[in-house]
């Protein structure tokens, strides 16, 4: 279709909704005795679904449990964390009544707990599990590979500490202590009290162990490996682990006395000591599904799978060649593009069904690591965020720069290669070899994706979201998408395209 009216750009544009990109600012200040040429084209997408194979997933929550899916089959969550020691921490002394300095009671401790807290779960909340945690038998090393979701727990699984069953309702707490503003759930699993009484010694003998992280891990504790070995149902987001030991302090007057109860008995009260996983320390969860039924899902082509987390993505092939070579609108600017992806409705049927991921990530293919890894934000060039809106759509409204930046990475290498060809030159070979070198050149995947947003305020003084951090979401999650092979069945999916050209 081509106009040839800035009137009717307005009804195109219309087409693709509001969006950020000012490409086509100025267009009403043309002069009358020009004119521009507009061209709307639909050209054709492929898509595929592709295993994930592990995800970088370095987070702040720890994820544990187990839960059987009627349809991706039996998911596993355990994850490893070292503690934070704050800096020269110190138990304090022992009463002593002649100086009348210390608090301690005694120079013991009453009871070492490991303790999760969460908020939110996925599953069955009254489903019981067991999970066992095991100390670290050596130190993490900093390096990209142990982000992974297959970390390797064996290497790292030392000696058992503490065991026990858990439901993620917390069954054991009362409804009156649930309904306080202060109530955290929790699942507590109760340690030797030989841990706790060592590390008091370790601290009083040797207070270097505890002057930072690495010394604390080097020296006294270096962290624990989780793991649920009983039970199915519930997977559990920790948002906080940490180590409790717990002694007793007299509660003493302004000038050191012990202050009496009012039945004559020495005031007593509980404190603790903790040693909480924060982001200063690593916390690397290890993530596992069913590979068979994985794979399967892949082989369903006449639609795509996104599955999280560490399951299945969707590639998308885009017609970079097609544009290049459409004669009609080779010598004019992309405008516009548009990508719609529409989804199925979930057909799981079991009693707790996964829900769509909320928010996808478009990048190329071969950066699916590297983007992760370095921390990168979306650029809206080769990178873009879109949401699951209320017609179980992801809409990416306008990638024109992909398309233009694709197009131009493939034109200057073509180029290259002509001025070294010289009289020598066959443009199909060099077609064929380029391809054979660059297979992803075209390509992208969508993948699940959190975001970490912070408010700031633009030149109008307007407060806007802005991202700070994007990270693979783990949560168990799935989407199917309209797609796939057409000659099996797939629907046909198209990008939009917009083009236009000033002509006199």
């Amino acid at each position: 279709m081509k106009v040839k009216y800035i009137w009717a750009i307005l009804i195109a544009l219309s087409f693709f909704g509001c969006d950020d990109n000012t490409e086509g600012v100025g267009l009403g200040m043309l002069p009358d005795e020009d004119h521009i040429d507009v061209i709307s084209k639909n050209y054709d997408v492929f898509t595929e679904s592709v295993l994930s194979g592990p995800v970088y997933a370095r987070t702040d929550t720890a994820y544990i449990g187990r839960y059987n899916d009627s349809q991706f089959g039996i998911y596993q969550a355990g994850f490893l964390t070292q503690l934070n020691c704050l800096d020269s921490i110190k138990f304090p002394d022992v009463y002593d009544s002649k100086t009348k300095k210390g608090l301690m009671v005694s120079d013991e401790t009453l009871s070492t707990e490991i303790v999760f807290a969460y908020h939110k779960y996925f599953g069955d909340s009254i489903a019981p599990s067991h999970i066992s945690i095991y100390e670290l038998n050596k130190n993490i090393v900093d390096d990209p590979k142990i982000h992974y979701t297959d970390i390797n727990a064996s290497e790292y699984k030392g000696d058992f500490l503490a065991g026990g069953h858990y439901s993620a309702a917390n069954l054991g707490v009362s409804d009156s202590i649930k309904a306080s503003d202060f109530y955290e759930p929790q699942v507590r699993f109760n340690l030797e009290k030989g841990i706790g009484d060592k590390i008091l010694k370790l601290n009083r003998e040797h207070p270097e162990y505890f002057y930072d992280n690495d010394a604390f891990i080097e020296n006294v504790f270096k962290g624990i490996y989780a793991e649920c070995d009983e039970g199915s149902g519930s997977i559990l987001y920790v948002d906080r682990v940490s180590l409790d030991i717990k002694f007793e302090i007299y509660k003493l007057d302004s000038v050191g006395n012990i202050l009496q109860t009012h039945n004559d008995k020495d005031s007593i009260e509980t404190v603790r000591l903790s040693f909480v996983g924060t982001k200063e320390v690593f916390q690397l969860n290890k993530l596992e599904s069913s590979p068979e039924i994985l794979e399967a899902k892949v082989q369903e082509k006449n639609h795509t799978y996104i599955k999280s987390p560490a399951g299945i993505f969707t590639q998308v092939t885009l017609p970079i060649d097609d544009i290049i070579n459409d004669s009609e609108v080779q010598n004019d600017t992309i405008h516009s593009v548009k990508l719609i992806f529409d989804s199925y409705n979930n057909d799981d049927t079991s009693e707790f069904p996964m829900g769509k991921p909320n928010k996808l990530l478009m990048i190329p293919s071969s950066e699916k690591l590297s983007f992760f890894e370095e921390n990168k934000i979306n650029d809206n060039i080769t990178s873009y965020i879109a949401s699951l809106n209320n017609k179980g759509q992801y809409v990416f409204p306008n990638v024109s720069k992909l398309i233009t930046s694709l197009s131009t990475n493939k034109e200057k290498a073509l180029e290259e290669a002509k001025k070294e060809a010289g009289t020598n030159w066959n443009q199909q070979e060099w077609e064929n070899k380029w391809k054979e070198e660059n297979k992803d050149w075209n390509k992208m995947v969508l993948i699940p994706v959190t975001l970490d947003t912070t408010i700031e305020q633009d030149y109008y003084g307007n407060k806007i979201p802005v991202v700070i951090n994007i990270r693979h979401d783990l949560k168990p999650e799935y989407v199917r998408l309209k797609g796939g092979d057409t000659n099996a069945g797939g629907d046909k999916l198209t990008l939009k395209a917009i083009f236009m050209s000033l002509n006199k």
